[in-house]
């Protein structure tokens, strides 16, 4: 199975216009129990309470069972149960987690494995979240090394408020049919964005966003800020400026470093237009332009003022030594 992936993924990475219009086949018994084996089989139940161990206990009767509701079309994606966890390090309040089935999820890893080989050949260097071969280690490796041996001397600090309730179902279909065709995968994702939360007993239907805690959401998430802001940074606005533009990136958290101060302004102000088109916005009161770089302590010291810092993956980065 993993050969197949990996023909795929050649496929996708030779021929950037190709769309997969037969993948669905892929999702057979012993693909889903390879999945099962890369599967967290720790984690918390879904709204119909069973276990990993209970799942796991029959597993080869629940992915043949699992099979033949996809080739006969009957699958439905039941609601996910919500909980709300607290937010990273240094952040205050709780974010909502989307908890699917045992089942559910290991359908969603399956199709989650399958878009990862066709879309890793289209995501660009800048990104580092939920990619193979890359953690939030390698990304603030790079965010160093942008600014220590380049000639960043300021930083965009930005964030999207609310990022995975806003997404937009439209514009994500757009985005994932660009190079996928495959009828029962696209039927599938769309079963999943409109499957609902289960919160205190109450479903609640979905309209927009893909809620975090399922596999799915991963790969899509990824994706959707791909074609918002990787892409468009990178053949839009980076080709506009005259001095050094650099982006870092790992799923929603990401800030931009830039060599010209004015630069840095605009990126922030096209931005907002630019997220505006793809129903995201940004919380502005943490999102800023700073001094920041290998000259920012002594230009900032002739104003009598101490640098500024800024927070990405929940680490605060301090510019220079008082």
């Amino acid at each position: 199975m993993s050969t197949q992936l990996g023909q795929i993924a050649l496929k996708a990475k030779w021929d950037q216009k190709a769309r997969f219009t037969s993948l669905a086949h892929l999702l057979t018994p012993d693909f889903l129990r390879e999945t099962w084996g890369k599967m967290n089989r720790k984690a918390a139940s879904g709204i119909d309470g069973e276990s990993c161990e209970q799942f796991e206990s029959e597993l080869d009767r629940r992915v043949q069972e699992l099979c033949e509701r996809l080739r006969a079309g009957t699958y439905r994606a039941p609601p996910v149960r919500r909980v709300d966890i607290p937010k990273g390090p240094g952040k205050t309040g709780t974010r909502p987690l989307g908890i699917p089935t045992v089942a559910d999820r290991l359908l969603q890893r399956s199709v989650a494995r399958i878009l990862e080989a066709v879309f890793e050949a289209d995501f660009l260097d800048c990104s580092y979240g939920f990619r193979p071969g890359r953690s939030p280690h390698h990304a603030l490796r790079a965010l160093r090394t942008r600014i220590v041996t380049g000639k960043v001397r300021h930083v965009a600090e930005a964030d999207i408020r609310g990022y995975f309730t806003h997404i937009s179902h439209h514009w994500l279909r757009q985005m994932v049919a660009h190079r996928i065709a495959d009828p029962v995968i696209l039927s599938l994702i769309g079963k999943w964005l409109h499957a609902g939360v289960m919160h205190d007993g109450v479903l609640l239907r979905t309209e927009e966003g893909t809620p975090q805690g399922g596999p799915i959401s991963c790969i899509l998430s990824n994706l959707y800020l791909h074609h918002c802001l990787d892409l468009w940074f990178e053949k839009k606005f980076k080709p506009q400026c005259q001095g050094e533009a650099y982006l870092v990136r790992f799923v929603d958290d990401f800030v931009g470093c830039f060599e010209n101060g004015r630069e840095a302004d605009d990126f922030l102000g096209q931005l907002r237009g630019r997220f505006a088109k793809f129903n995201l916005t940004l919380a502005e009161e943490k999102t800023q332009v700073m001094l920041f770089g290998r000259f920012a302590t002594e230009r900032r010291a002739t104003y009598g003022k101490r640098p500024k810092t800024f927070e990405f993956l929940g680490l605060k980065h301090v510019c220079g030594v008082d």
